[in-house]
């Protein structure tokens, strides 16, 4: 009876609860509890967008959540679930698209995204990753820290980009990288092959073709 209480005063307030979350995935009432939870706990926060009529919402909700193994994983995040059509989100977040499960700092930053349905096996390998992220675009952080600009460590500046890269960054990856392929010539030698095949994978991402083949000319 009191399980019932809470479920029909949530759905009142127009919280999201997801299927099966009574005895599942622990979700917070709110994005904005969930944030909170997340500068207590430094937790990433699990942030899954969805509406009514989305059908691989649904999907996800039914195949993919109850899986003991996404459960168990979920504890590693501070979850909610927001449907955009009821409760305003960030244009940062929602693009339109549903289901997208995004995985978001305490300090709005996001590190990782999942488009649409996965299953289980998969959703819990993305969220492995989106903690392996979360590490590599703060260490990206922290070395950036000790640079005034790029040019001043190139060595550091190819380990910054090449983190940013890893965790598909391309824009801020650039930042990092374009100053080292630059001035490839003042690295090792070893190291300059490594550099411009970092740089150019990076345009591709980035759609500079032109640029891009320019660099990877050597390779092909």
């Amino acid at each position: 009876m009191r399980k019932l209480i809470v479920l029909a005063a949530t759905a009142a307030l127009g919280l999201a609860v997801p299927a099966g979350a009574a005895e599942g995935i622990k979700w917070h009432t709110s994005l904005e509890e969930a944030v909170k939870a997340s500068e207590e706990s430094g937790k990433l926060v699990m942030l899954t967008l969805h509406t009514e009529w989305c059908g691989f919402c649904t999907k996800l909700e039914q195949e993919t959540w109850p899986a003991e193994a996404v459960i168990a994983k979920s504890a590693d995040f501070e979850c909610a679930s927001v449907d955009p059509e009821k409760t305003e989100v960030s244009d940062s977040y929602d693009d339109g698209s549903y289901p997208r499960t995004l995985f978001i700092r305490s300090d709005g930053e996001v590190v990782s995204v999942i488009p649409g349905f996965l299953p289980p096996e998969d959703f819990v390998a993305e969220m492995s990753q989106a903690t392996e992220n979360a590490g590599k675009l703060a260490e990206a952080e922290e070395l950036a820290k000790g640079l005034a600009k790029p040019e001043d460590d190139l060595p550091h500046a190819f380990k910054i980009g090449a983190l940013y890269a890893a965790i598909g960054r391309t824009k801020d990856a650039l930042l990092w990288l374009t100053p080292a392929y630059e001035g490839r010539e003042a690295l090792p030698e070893a190291d300059r092959g490594e550099v411009a095949l970092a740089y150019g994978l990076r345009l591709a991402a980035d759609l500079q073709h032109e640029k891009c083949l320019s660099v990877l000319q050597p390779f092909i």
